[in-house]
């Protein structure tokens, strides 16, 4: 695998095989979406307007993200904007771009609850993510850096075949793959969870953040191992490099994630409960987890290459990190008076 056959031309376009996944992923995507709403609300409107403008939005900013951390991929900023069989995106902004979308239709008062809507929209992006990633068996991207030797590990899933530089076919940690598997059982728990949810206000956005919650782990620790993650190298304020051009996207993008909404399951329940014990526990786990997946997680692994012990670290971070979240989640005792 590796190569990206062209399945048809229509028009001078040509239509590639990757493409061609992406875009069952969107249809199925925007069918799951407007069912699970149009179940709850009675109207499919608010979920058509989300898939299209959150599109739009979404490949937006995604793709200038891309185009500004890399921009000797594209020659200029017009190539980016026009050549979409060169470069990549960054998916995490992506996320990020549905989720400004929800909130600002929220704002135009044209749905009930943007909360409501972005819930029914997570199970049915949570789906497009798997097919994004399964889309790369036919491209380069999303490979591991590491090489796998040991030949009971090369197999697929866990591993796939490409050639190097010198014409010699190696082995590499399908990180795609194990994405993709990830993704497809977060997908499973969050429908059960919308399931569960659906009798619950229409004012709500829960299942939409444990989603985002749920992709960010998933992203902390694939993008750690993929060889094209997407670094940060500034250009206008190229002083901040040497800080930050070993940091990922998509490893920042699910800690700003994190943080807002730690902050929102904070502020609602110490609303409802006051302040108490779990809330100061809750945040201080949350730094022990910050620290477990930056520094003794990746930091360690770039500097030393432990890959066991590093990624264990950085696994049990990610859990560390969902127990935090829950611990500001949980309706704790009575309403306060």
């Amino acid at each position: 695998m590796g190569s990206n056959p062209i399945i048809f031309s229509a028009f001078g376009v040509d239509i590639y095989a990757s493409s061609l996944v992406i875009f069952l992923g969107l249809v199925f995507c925007l069918l799951m979406t407007a069912t699970l709403y149009g179940k709850k609300h009675g109207t499919v409107m608010p979920a058509f307007m989300l898939f299209s403008l959150g599109f739009i939005v979404a490949v937006f900013l995604s793709r200038v993200t891309h185009w500004y951390f890399n921009a000797e991929t594209y020659g200029s900023f017009e190539n980016a904007m026009t050549d979409f069989s060169i470069g990549s995106f960054v998916l995490p902004v992506a996320v990020a771009g549905v989720w400004i979308t929800g909130w600002l239709i929220g704002k135009t008062r044209l749905v009930p609850s943007h909360g409501a809507l972005l819930d029914a929209a997570a199970p049915g992006l949570c789906l497009l993510i798997v097919f994004i990633r399964i889309s790369a068996i036919f491209g380069t991207t999303c490979r591991g850096k590491a090489i796998i030797t040991n030949s009971a590990l090369q197999f697929f899933p866990w591993s796939i075949a490409v050639t190097d530089g010198a014409n010699n076919r190696i082995y590499r940690f399908a990180s795609f793959a194990i994405a993709a598997i990830l993704m497809l059982l977060v997908f499973v728990l969050i429908l059960l969870y919308f399931r569960n949810e659906r009798s619950r206000s229409k004012k709500n956005g829960d299942v939409w953040r444990w989603f985002v919650l749920a992709y960010s782990m998933v992203s902390v620790v694939i993008d750690s191992t993929r060889y094209d993650s997407p670094l940060m190298h500034f250009r206008v304020i190229s002083y901040l490099n040497q800080y930050s051009a070993f940091i990922s996207l998509g490893q920042v993008m699910p800690g700003v994630f994190s943080l807002i909404t730690l902050i929102h399951f904070s502020k609602r329940n110490i609303r409802r409960t006051g302040l108490k014990w779990y809330h100061v526990l809750g945040w201080i786990l949350l730094v022990v987890s910050f620290v477990g997946i930056g520094y003794f997680g990746e930091y360690k692994f770039q500097r030393y290459a432990n890959t066991l012990q590093c990624y264990s670290i950085m696994t049990a971070s990610c859990f560390l990190l969902l127990l935090a979240e829950y611990l500001e989640y949980r309706r704790w005792g009575r309403r306060r008076r």
